[in-house]
């Protein structure tokens, strides 16, 4: 590998490093301003947990699952 081929590589890494923690920090913030919503949501699903992608996909699909 030439050094440009490794230096791509480690920005590459690095971009998706940043989008990783931009998802997560999303959830968290989604996750406790909706603390209360998600909670009754756990509480009617069948096996306790959240459906699969809801904490990012924001406030409106918590919402619409809530009904």
């Amino acid at each position: 590998m030439t050094k440009e081929e490794i230096a791509e590589k480690k920005s590459r890494m690095m971009k998706n490093k940043v989008k990783s923690i931009a998802k997560m920090s999303k959830m968290f913030a989604t996750l406790r301003e909706e603390s209360e919503t998600l909670l009754k949501i756990k509480n009617m699903s069948p096996d306790g947990k959240l459906p699969r992608g809801l904490l990012l996909d924001g406030k409106p699909a918590i919402r619409n699952a809530l009904k």
